[in-house]
């Protein structure tokens, strides 16, 4: 998931604009979200507990990892 704003900055999610990983013009988007200094991790819902087996995984894809980390201080749930 990667968002581009009206300024060509680069950021992993429209909650976290003001946490920009570059500008689009300079920096991979794609490397930028996927890079280990990213703030946050979006895994693949086979790779979140309570996920790997639900109907709707596919649907949701897990649900938002920053409300997920809020609520639990996990992205693997």
């Amino acid at each position: 998931y990667v968002v581009v704003d009206q300024h060509a900055q680069i950021a992993q999610c429209h909650m976290e604009l003001s946490a920009s990983l570059g500008d689009v013009r300079r920096v991979d988007p794609v490397r930028a979200v996927r890079s280990d200094g990213a703030p946050i991790r979006n895994l693949l819902v086979e790779d979140k507990a309570g996920c790997r087996d639900c109907t709707w995984r596919h649907w949701c894809s897990g649900g938002c990892a920053v409300a997920t980390f809020a609520a639990t201080g996990r992205f693997d749930v």
